[in-house]
């Protein structure tokens, strides 16, 4: 009969209640799910820190746009019992830029963990005409992403340790607190730097050098911009190092990793010029010394970054890229560039 409202089955909304529903994350939702993972099992940080990485991962990104599916969510009784979140982010591939989809923060609760398969599958369905990139996968979601088809550029990474600091070391094993980086700090080569003195010298770098991989993360000012966060959040430091000419070499993006160690989580410039890669190595543990660290970690993220830092002293650091491609491209297998800031760009 006409405007006649179906009788809703209470067992089928029970078993729904009880297995979860799977749905899209809607524009307006961020509240909810930064107060899911604020109060997930063993989470330290607090709600404010998930609201600002939220905004970061979403309404500042710039790849960003309005409509852009922002994950998977399972709720049960009203409420949010697991999350997927989809960054947008700034890839190129084949020479042109598209954006595509970085998984993270995948948590379900342990009653409803029954169901994460079923919303791995909702957010690929979301983004099937995307590359799909997870950068931060654990051990066990591995397995499940060659499952479904991702691919995984690298195993692992050598790298490099450089003590910055030896007396700072000592006072570290001895119990002292070590030094903690409050504030995103940008340099240019030896000075401190603002984001207008770096801008015009990092796009000129990246057009000069975005040819050299076929797939690569955009690395011009504006990622520069988003990966030290705005200025808002601690624990990170750009370095530009330039040439004679007075062209960007390369740059590199350090981060506080806690305990007064370092890592160089992305590392670009010209591969064909060593002395560049070189300079932005050096400059990078300079700075790092004078910020308190006591060590830097370098991954060899490619042979000449090998050849600067010389012996690795790890060997068994796992790449975290995986990516998939959407069926109807045409898969590349020209030389690729993937850091450990993939995925999510750590933010």
């Amino acid at each position: 009969m006409t405007g006649e409202v179906a009788a809703v089955d209470p067992r089928a909304e029970e078993a729904l209640d009880r297995m979860g529903r799977i749905s899209a994350i809607r524009p307006g939702e961020e509240e909810a799910v930064a107060r899911f993972y604020a109060g997930f099992e063993r989470e330290a940080r607090p709600l404010e820190f998930w609201r600002r990485r939220l905004q970061l991962w979403w309404r500042d990104n710039p790849a960003y746009h309005e409509g852009w599916p922002l994950g998977t969510k399972m709720t049960a009784g009203g409420k949010i019992v697991g999350v997927i979140a989809a960054v947008p982010t700034r890839i190129l591939y084949g020479g042109e830029e598209v954006v595509a989809a970085s998984l993270t923060t995948w948590r379900v609760e342990k009653n409803f963990r029954s169901g994460s398969i079923g919303m791995f599958e909702a957010v690929l369905a979301d983004h099937s005409e995307r590359m799909v990139v997870d950068g931060t996968p654990t051990p066990g979601v591995v397995h499940l992403l060659r499952r479904y088809g991702f691919e995984q550029p690298r195993d692992q990474f050598a790298a490099t340790r450089f003590v910055c600091n030896w007396w700072r070391m000592l006072k570290r094993r001895c119990g002292r607190p070590p030094a903690a980086l409050l504030s995103s700090r940008l340099y240019l080569d030896s000075r401190p730097a603002t984001e207008a003195d770096l801008a015009p010298l990092v796009d000129d770098l990246w057009q000069r050098t975005r040819t050299q991989f076929a797939t690569a993360s955009v690395r011009d000012s504006t990622y520069l911009h988003w990966f030290c966060q705005q200025g808002r959040m601690p624990g990170r430091f750009g370095v530009v190092a330039t040439g004679r000419d007075g062209r960007a070499a390369a740059m590199a993006i350090g981060l506080d990793m806690g305990g007064g160690v370092a890592w160089l989580v992305d590392i670009w410039g010209d591969f064909n010029h060593h002395a560049g890669i070189a300079s932005v190595i050096s400059r990078a543990r300079s700075h790092a010394r004078r910020l308190g660290f006591h060590s830097l970690w370098v991954p060899h993220f490619h042979p000449i970054v090998a050849g600067v830092c010389g012996e690795a002293r790890s060997a068994d650091i796992p790449a975290s890229a995986f990516f998939r491609l959407p069926a109807a491209w045409e898969k590349s297998r020209a030389p690729s560039f993937w850091s450990i800031a993939s995925g999510d760009f750590g933010v």
